[in-house]
């Protein structure tokens, strides 16, 4: 996603439209947003959306705990689906065998 396209759907979400020297300013602020993934920051204006606060430091900080979530859960947005699960199979061959005790 770039600049312009999360300006779009940054106006799109608030129902606000910035024209001039505050669009452009607007725009240029945005481009430090920009390292977050396309999902994270999809999700963090739906957050604004949602308590109406649509400040970007408000989103990169809802986008950064965001990522930090997803990351520690081991998540990963494949459009739009987690990724499938790795089931670890613990059998006894895992164990470890600790010799030199009193025979049973």
């Amino acid at each position: 996603m770039n600049k312009y396209d999360f300006l779009k759907k940054w106006e799109a979400k608030s129902g606000l439209k910035l024209i001039g020297e505050e669009r452009d300013r607007f725009a240029k602020e945005c481009e430090l947003l920009l390292y977050l993934d396309d999902d994270i920051l999809e999700m963090a204006l739906k957050v604004a959306g949602q308590k109406r606060n649509y400040n970007l430091q408000y989103i990169e900080t809802v986008g950064l705990h965001l990522r930090q979530y997803l990351h520690r859960v081991n998540y990963e947005t494949i459009d739009g689906e987690g990724a499938p699960e790795e089931r670890v199979t613990h059998t006894r061959k895992h164990l470890t065998l600790i010799t030199g005790g009193k025979p049973v």
